[in-house]
């Protein structure tokens, strides 16, 4: 189904990816095995790589998964807004419907929202139009707040310094790391005196 879609399988990263312009699209799964059935979990993604190349050594990411990792990332469920939950995969009929599901989902809209996604404005506008509230396409605080600053300098965002406030207050009501507040407060910095091509 997903080579159709132009999706190559890459088995060591338990993923589906085609390769953009700008980066990659991706459907990601993980499989949890139990002594009788397993459970499978479905996300999809999109990596920018003007964004991670910027973003990603102010996370605490492995350096060497830089290449790998994705600007934003869900779970298809929270993308439907519906409540999260795993597929149980036990028998070859389950497969089947996990693979329907899942084919729906892209066709009906997943490969649209992707497509949207290519346009770094449309990822300023899901990352930062409300930098309190979650994001359905970043659930992590610090990861969507490091990328959500790139993304505004890379559209020449007027407010930054505002937008840089609204996120330092959100890690202040979230309890953050000191590790990740550091390296947000020097990513924002560097930012200040970077300037894109």
């Amino acid at each position: 189904m997903m080579q159709s879609l132009d999706f190559k399988h890459i088995p060591h990263y338990q993923q589906f990816r085609k390769e953009t312009a700008f980066g990659f699209q991706n459907l990601l799964y993980s499989i949890t095995h139990y002594e009788d059935e397993n459970w499978v979990d479905i996300f999809i993604g999109i990596r920018h790589n003007a964004i991670e190349s910027l973003a990603y050594p102010f996370t605490t990411g492995w350096i060497d998964f830089q290449p790998y990792s994705n600007t934003l990332i869900s779970s298809i469920h929270h993308l439907q807004e519906q409540p999260y939950q795993k597929y149980k995969l036990s028998s070859p009929k389950d497969a089947v419907e996990i693979v329907d599901a899942i084919h729906n989902y892209l066709i009906r809209e997943g490969l649209a929202q992707l497509s949207d996604l290519q346009d770094i404005k449309n990822i300023h506008q899901v990352l930062n139009e409300h930098p309190q509230d979650s994001c359905t396409w970043s659930l992590n605080y610090t990861n969507r707040a490091l990328r959500g600053i790139v993304a505004a300098k890379l559209v020449f965002e007027p407010n930054l310094d505002q937008l840089v406030e609204e996120y330092l207050q959100g890690f202040e009501t979230r309890a953050a790391t000191s590790k990740a507040l550091e390296q947000f407060i020097k990513l924002s910095q560097f930012l200040r005196t970077y300037t894109p091509n």
